[in-house]
């Protein structure tokens, strides 16, 4: 498994920076352009081939969501999540709070927070991607949200007041950062003094063969780049949280595997696999049975302000 303490870049790339003309690139930036790729053609996919039924039966089997409660969600938030649980089930919200969200996507947790807080509470999402961010603002203005924000930027440099939020939820974006003790350290950076960070996050129960962890599609996915759950404890611990811990975990079986994978593309490219190096989901998923789990991590800021900002 991981050792947090090293450099999180990658697993197996080089940590040297490159070029691109008068801008440097490290290796997180090009984890994190492919990653921004995937995910608007995964948007662009689902947006063909997806009905609301079956994008409602994937949050549910893959989420763990309650059926009743995303039902009636904008159709943008449900075809285009790619999440892999749910935070919220872990949050104690309530009217009047403020929440923020690591990488909103297409906006699914964003809507179900902010009618929690409503009417008097406010939302803000921020994910990497353009389209994200345009599909979760279809989905505010389709919910007729109007405490919920939207904003383009990176979870590893959030652009908000310090100790300024009640509560900074994650679907997945910790397992797909290259940068975790970053995310989490901005994260509790947002917090105020008590308040909570909840993450559904992927994890893997045993280190993955050299031959899958090279596949950029698992890692696009949030697989390949997903730490052991004890290592997402000591993360948060050394970001600073307290009372951290493990709410629940669950080991994905074959078929929300193959859920999970659908998040990014339906063949993935590993070397070795065949003639064309190609791969189904259905084939690594059955493959992966047993090793991938999603987590629910809780976490909570420091309840004075002395040690929230030491």
């Amino acid at each position: 498994m991981m050792n947090p303490r090293e450099h999180q870049t990658t697993r197996s790339g080089s940590t040297s920076p490159r070029i691109h003309g008068d801008v440097v690139w490290t290796p997180a930036d090009e984890i994190r352009r492919s990653i921004s790729t995937s995910v608007s053609e995964a948007l662009e996919k689902r947006e063909l081939g997806y009905g609301v039924r079956r994008a409602v039966e994937r949050i549910v089997g893959l989420g763990g969501y309650r059926h009743e409660l995303i039902e009636s969600a904008p159709f943008d938030a449900l075809a285009m999540w790619s999440g892999c649980g749910d935070p919220l089930a872990w949050c104690d919200l309530s009217p009047g709070q403020s929440v923020l969200e690591l990488g909103c996507g297409a906006g699914l947790d964003l809507v179900l927070a902010a009618r929690r807080v409503a009417p008097d509470g406010f939302v803000m999402g921020v994910d990497m991607n353009e389209d994200a961010c345009l599909r979760a603002l279809s989905s505010v203005k389709a919910d007729g949200l109007r405490h919920a924000e939207v904003r383009q930027g990176l979870a590893e440099e959030l652009a908000t007041r310090v100790a300024s939020v009640d509560v900074v939820i994650s679907n997945g974006v910790l397992s797909l950062s290259p940068e975790k003790g970053t995310v989490l350290a901005a994260a509790r950076q947002a917090l105020a003094p008590g308040g909570w960070f909840v993450a559904a996050e992927v994890a893997l129960e045993v280190d993955l063969p050299p031959w899958l962890e090279m596949s950029r599609g698992l890692r696009d996915v949030g697989i390949t780049g997903a730490a052991g759950v004890d290592d997402y404890l000591e993360l948060l611990t050394e970001a600073g949280f307290e009372q951290v811990e493990a709410a629940h975990k669950a080991v994905l079986e074959p078929q929300q595997l193959e859920d999970l994978i659908d998040r990014g593309m339906a063949g993935l490219e590993v070397a070795g696999c065949s003639a064309s190096g190609a791969i189904m989901g259905s084939e690594v998923a059955a493959l992966l049975s047993g090793t991938v789990a999603v987590v629910t991590l809780r976490a909570r800021a420091p309840a004075s302000q002395a040690a929230a900002t030491a």
